[in-house]
């Protein structure tokens, strides 16, 4: 069965800072085809499957667009994927119950700061999910997703 999940992040910079966002996603996702659950699932931007981690078997699924925002400070991204999820018994945990969510999401960036400051930086977000919407909103996370350059 066909499933659709969004992840989302916003970020607040220094005035002038440019980022760009990565091309990649990694999703907790349950895994029917090697029948684990909770895996961490990697998705390219222009690629036509996902990656099961550790073992790297294709995994169905993938990202359907992806939409970038930038106005002043404020930065966001929108990763839409589509992936297949079907029933099944954990392999090595079987009380454990797979339900096809996604669990958390992870998306990097590059940071690069106005030229009065620091070079640029790297940088991640891992953040939990709600439902099939893994978001990382500066509302939830004010203290940790706000970066200043210096």
């Amino acid at each position: 069965m066909e499933r659709a999940a969004t992840v989302e992040a916003r970020y607040w910079f220094a005035e002038g800072a440019d980022v760009t966002f990565g091309d990649r996603v990694l999703l907790s996702l349950d895994c029917c085809v090697c029948c684990h659950c909770w895996r961490t699932i990697i998705f390219g931007n222009d690629e036509a499957e996902g990656k099961c981690t550790p073992t790297s078997h294709p995994f169905p699924g993938r990202i359907v667009a992806k939409e970038v925002r930038q106005t002043g400070p404020t930065a966001s991204v929108l990763y839409r994927l589509e992936y297949r999820y079907e029933p099944f018994v954990d392999a090595k945990y079987p009380l454990r119950q797979p339900t096809g969510e996604p669990t958390w999401a992870r998306v990097t960036f590059d940071l690069t700061c106005p030229p009065a400051t620091r070079a640029s930086s790297t940088a991640s977000r891992q953040t939990p999910s709600d439902r099939g919407h893994v978001a990382a909103i500066a509302a939830a996370f004010s203290t940790s997703s706000t970066r200043n350059c210096r």
